[in-house]
């Protein structure tokens, strides 16, 4: 699929490059010979790789799931949305029998993983939530 997005992208590219001819061989020349001012042609964007992660903040065409299973999930409350990334809820979960009749060190992970939380909170907002 990258091979795909890749000869999409040289294709825009190639269109880019003819609009630019157009606009500054044109559109300015027009413009500067007939003593007006002419709006230029837009130029496409291209399609980004978003393997790495990525925010959008508005409706963009992307590659995903290029480098295997990606999550793509609204930021916003409502709609599937995760909510209020400003105020996180914080779900942890643990399987299997790690803990199962130890409760000391089900103490000693809670009290560890209650540190680093608090630790990233006061980091991220100047402030312990807790």
């Amino acid at each position: 699929m990258n091979q795909v997005i890749e000869k999409l992208n040289w294709a825009i590219g190639k269109i880019n490059d003819a609009i630019y001819r157009i606009n500054y061989d044109v559109i300015y020349w027009l413009a500067k010979h007939l003593g007006m001012s002419l709006p230029y042609l837009p130029y496409m964007d291209y399609v980004p790789y978003l393997a790495k992660g990525g925010i959008v903040t508005s409706p963009t065409l992307a590659m995903i799931g290029e480098a295997g299973p990606e999550a793509v999930v609204p930021l916003e409350a409502g709609a599937g949305g995760i909510g209020d990334i400003r105020n996180p809820e914080i779900t942890i979960n643990l399987t299997g029998n790690t803990f199962l009749g130890n409760e000391a060190e089900a103490r000693r992970w809670a009290r560890l993983l209650l540190g680093y939380i608090r630790e990233e909170t006061r980091n991220l907002y100047g402030s312990p939530a807790f």
